[in-house]
């Protein structure tokens, strides 16, 4: 796994984002706009997905 990331990490800018992420992420953006996407820090979102919550 360590290999992976340094590999990915390193190429960066060689590493083409796929046309449906910018959609998501356009669309999440959207969400959080109208108040409908709860915002948790990292430490919250592993709390949340240990207990089986949204």
């Amino acid at each position: 796994m360590e290999a992976l990331w340094a590999d990915l990490s390193r190429n960066e800018a060689e590493v083409e984002s796929p046309a449906w992420h910018a959609d998501v992420l356009r669309e999440t953006s959207e969400r959080v706009a109208r108040g409908e996407e709860k915002i948790l820090d990292w430490e919250q979102a592993k709390a949340e997905l240990r207990k089986g919550g949204k």
